[in-house]
């Protein structure tokens, strides 16, 4: 049973929950994804800085 079908299990059986639940939960997962993109920008901008420095 796959991830996606068990969502959609709980989703039926929560009824008229559903609909916020799921959409407070998508709002989280785009936080999530978003302060990860934010993270690991950083460490990419500073681990390049870091090789920069390093060769001179």
């Amino acid at each position: 049973m796959s991830l996606h079908q068990m969502s959609r299990l709980a989703r039926s059986r929560m009824g008229p929950l559903s609909s916020l639940h799921s959409r407070r939960r998508v709002h989280y997962v785009e936080l999530r994804l978003v302060s990860w993109t934010l993270v690991s920008q950083n460490v990419f901008a500073a681990s390049h800085w870091t090789v920069e420095f390093m060769s001179h």
